[in-house]
């Protein structure tokens, strides 16, 4: 995880103006960064940009084509503004690639029956991706 996501996701809630220069300073600092992008939107999608959360979206997605989470994150925000088409084109992006990218190493270092578990235990898992 990139330096200032955390502190950046936890100011968001309450301080969003220091969660924006926190954020900001992590991608000057690293500008070929999808992650950081991707989160920046989800903070502006968290306080209701859809456009600026998109426009995130669309430059990670440029940094890393193959990243599911923005694909993920788009498909969010453009379900909520009735975009379904573009929604449906980013959910397949989103669930074609490498699972690593939701799991990280995990299967790789459990059996495959702890991993599933585990992975059925967190909510933000859904069944189709075990």
């Amino acid at each position: 995880m990139e330096p200032g996501i955390q502190l950046a996701r936890f100011l968001n809630g309450s301080k969003r103006e220091a969660a924006e220069r926190v954020i900001n300073d992590a991608i000057a600092a690293n500008p070929q960064s999808a992650e950081l992008r991707r989160v920046k939107g989800e903070m502006l999608w968290s306080h209701s940009d859809s456009n600026a959360a998109v426009r995130l979206f669309d430059e990670a997605l440029k940094i890393e084509p193959s990243y599911q989470l923005a694909h993920l994150s788009r498909a969010n925000v453009n379900v909520a503004r009735g975009e379904f088409k573009a929604a449906d084109a980013d959910s397949r992006s989103a669930t074609s690639g490498d699972s690593r990218q939701f799991y990280g190493e995990l299967p790789a270092r459990l059996g495959a029956s702890q991993a599933t578990a585990i992975c059925r235990s967190r909510s933000d898992i859904g069944a189709h991706q075990l």
